[in-house]
């Protein structure tokens, strides 16, 4: 008889993902215990840790505080489109001028 897929919680998969990385448990163990794969198991650690990150990003965007990087990329942002701006306007000058003087 096929084994039935289970369908783990957040918090299980955060469990397992905690017990993994204590180094207590080896990971085969781990998965064999809950019944499932390493790939399983990476992916969601991979997808914890990532999670993490972008947490610790954030950290302080809550309490009304602007995000360095956030700042950092929309003044990049805006320069790139005014040099773009500038750039065809250039363009636009010299098309003009080589319709104007024949070449």
């Amino acid at each position: 008889m096929a084994e039935q897929k289970r369908n783990f919680s957040a918090a299980e998969k955060a469990k397992i993902v905690r017990e993994g990385m204590n180094g207590t448990t080896s990971i085969a163990e781990i998965c064999r215990r809950y019944g499932i794969t390493y790939g399983q198991f990476y992916d969601w650690q991979r997808r914890a840790m990532a999670g993490m990150t972008e947490a610790l990003e954030r950290n302080g965007a809550h309490k009304g505080k602007p995000d360095k990087h956030a700042v950092a990329l929309s003044k990049a942002e805006e320069k790139l489109a005014k040099l773009h701006r500038v750039v065809t306007e250039i363009t636009l000058e010299n098309l003009e001028l080589k319709k104007t003087l024949g070449a």
